[in-house]
């Protein structure tokens, strides 16, 4: 599986590339780079996301790493992009590994701490486009 790092810090971006150059399924490449054609995954953070990754690999599932954003600027960017996950910096191995092969079969990849603070936030994200009722509200905190 073909991952594109596409980090504003080129530290973190060589850090990520040494990681996941090392893990069998994947095949970590840069902007930078030639042969870098339609990733599978992009793993990239809050200051380098904008619609010009969704553009240009259209097929490509998007995966943010929070750095360290702000929880409801985290949760704004999930419902305004086009995001297939959010991975927290803490993740192991095993996890991260797991997290990456759901998201390319298609499924959304949160963990618990976003999740919640998704649900219970919701309503203070100012995101007219997404109104929830006061029943959707208790049937989401009843599932989570």
């Amino acid at each position: 599986m073909k991952v594109l790092l596409n980090f504003k810090n080129k530290l973190v971006t060589q850090a990520f590339y040494n990681f996941i150059k090392n893990i069998e399924e994947f095949i970590p490449c840069t902007v930078e780079e030639k042969g870098c054609e339609d990733p599978e995954i992009i793993l990239t953070d809050f200051y380098s996301l904008n619609s010009e990754i969704f553009s240009k690999y259209p097929e490509s599932k998007v995966v943010l790493v929070d750095t360290g954003i702000e929880p409801n600027l985290l949760l704004k960017t999930l419902i305004q992009y086009k995001i297939a996950g959010i991975i927290a910096l803490y993740t192991d191995l095993e996890l991260f590994k797991k997290a990456l092969k759901v998201i390319n079969e298609g499924q959304i990849w949160l963990d618990n701490k976003y999740l919640k603070r998704l649900v219970y936030n919701f309503e203070n994200l100012n995101i007219k486009k997404f109104p929830i009722t006061p029943k959707e509200k208790e049937i989401i905190s009843l599932v989570c």
